[in-house]
């Protein structure tokens, strides 16, 4: 029987996600996402309201906003655009309202640049996104920070095909109180829990044609900010990916991660993972599988697996896949076709008296052709594969205070 699973892509380790690990990056899109060349000013509010109270009749409340102003050669942009839900008593009571897309009124929502507060005062109207609302509705929230601020500076250079963006930003975080009110509420709600809001810029400048989509490359994604203790960290990835439709549903991704930790207070530990996802609606072997780092090998644009899997090859999570034929022998290369993609990052991150500096480097190939071979398959699939790495390297100081760890 085939095996048909829908595996989720390997998570890598926090460190190894650009945007969480060093700071929200506020850049201007062009065609294909990518800024035309010239010299931008970013400024990028970031807020939420969650409220889920235990009694599932009364109102629960959920709230993202975010506005992007840009000043660049073109003019200037500023958009908000915002997810709300709004549920009282199973969706069947008052208020009960839904909202997204884009703000009329992109100022309607406001951070202060000091991070001690935001607010939004807002209407939805019949004609506003994903509203069912028959008539106009009033939105009023204020957030008020109680600290610590949490202050990332970051540096970024982008380089792919002759094309390249640098920027330097910052972006500083507040929690505390916030307060919440509808047309419909009995009484505004006050949250117990702190809600989160953001103030980032940036200056960043692009030189260069635009560059083709294919520069365009995810390695990988992380879960968070960490607040590693004071220490030094070094973390890789090597990563390749194969997704196609064509004759079947295919998934196949190889990444070997390796984390090297040497705390100041304790003892340093390392460790160093390869792991195979195979996904087929063709094969009865499939699964994650923890293979032996030495088959697989990958540079800026190629990459190879030459492994064979057994009943007894570990699964990711423990325990075995299915695998048959055993042994069931997979051998893949993958040949870069688009433009090597660059990006280096430095960022500083500071909460009261701990701080930590995160410098990386990710390398990709966003466009690959994959052939394939193995029991059942043999095939080339042009242009379904992609490649690529991240290396990672942290330092940090001090101890994180209460209130420094990551809040989103």
């Amino acid at each position: 029987m085939a095996t048909h699973r829908r595996l989720a892509l390997i998570t890598v380790p926090l460190v190894l996600s650009l945007s969480a690990a060093l700071g929200q990056v506020v850049v201007a899109q062009g065609p294909g996402g990518f800024k035309p060349a010239g010299n931008y000013n970013n400024t990028s509010m970031l807020a939420s309201f969650n409220f889920s109270p235990s009694d599932p009749t009364q109102t629960s409340i959920s709230l993202f906003l975010n506005r992007q102003t840009v000043v660049g050669p073109s003019g200037t942009t500023d958009e908000t655009s915002w997810f709300l839900n709004v549920s009282t008593n199973f969706g069947f009571g008052t208020p009960n309202v839904n909202a997204c897309g884009d703000l009329a009124n992109a100022g309607d929502f406001n951070v202060g640049s000091n991070v001690q507060s935001a607010s939004l005062h807002t209407t939805i109207t019949p004609s506003t996104p994903c509203s069912s609302v028959a008539s106009n509705v009033n939105v009023d929230i204020t957030w008020t920070g109680a600290g610590p601020i949490q202050t990332t500076h970051s540096a970024n250079r982008f380089s792919c095909n002759g094309y390249t963006d640098e920027s330097q930003g910052t972006d500083s975080n507040n929690a505390g109180a916030a307060t919440f009110n509808i047309d419909g509420l009995a009484a505004p709600i006050t949250t117990p829990d702190p809600q989160v809001f953001h103030f980032g810029s940036s200056v960043e400048h692009a030189q260069g044609a635009v560059p083709p989509d294919s520069c365009h490359a995810d390695v990988g994604k992380g879960a968070g900010r960490p607040t590693p203790a004071a220490g030094n960290y070094h973390t890789t990835l090597q990563d390749a990916r194969l997704f196609s439709f064509s004759g079947g549903f295919l998934q196949l991704e190889v990444a070997r991660n390796t984390n090297t930790a040497n705390p100041l207070v304790g003892a340093s530990t390392s460790s160093d993972q390869t792991d195979f996802v195979l996904s087929s609606s063709t094969l009865s072997t499939g699964g994650c599988f923890v293979i032996n780092a030495h088959d697989f090998t990958l540079t800026a644009s190629s990459a190879s697996l030459h492994t064979t899997l057994t009943g007894n090859t570990p699964a990711c999570n423990g325990g075995t896949n299915p695998v048959s034929p055993d042994p069931f022998p997979v051998d893949v290369s993958w040949v870069g076709t688009s433009p090597v993609a660059t990006t280096m990052t430095d960022g500083q991150y500071s909460c009261l008296g701990y701080r930590f500096q995160t410098g990386a480097v990710q390398v990709a190939d966003g466009v690959a052709d994959a052939t394939v071979s193995m029991p059942g398959l043999a095939a080339t699939f042009p242009g379904a594969g992609s490649i690529g790495s991240i290396d990672s390297r942290t330092h940090a100081d001090g101890t994180p205070a209460p209130g420094c760890g990551f809040r989103g």
